[in-house]
């Protein structure tokens, strides 16, 4: 593996880098990105329980 794509892989990684990289005034802190990927989470529990749902109605 190269280290440019082992560069690339860490930036994907690392939600913080994103921000950086566009400019941003200042990263997001942990507690927000935490608050943001369980907010994601949840919506996606919540989207499997609908799809469940309507697969047993069917």
């Amino acid at each position: 593996m190269t280290a440019k794509w082992l560069r690339s892989i860490r930036f994907v990684v690392n939600p913080r880098s994103w921000f950086q990289k566009r400019g941003a005034a200042r990263p997001p802190r942990a507690s927000t990105i935490i608050l943001g990927m369980t907010l994601t989470l949840g919506g996606v529990v919540l989207l499997a329980k609908l799809i469940t749902e309507l697969l047993a109605a069917a």
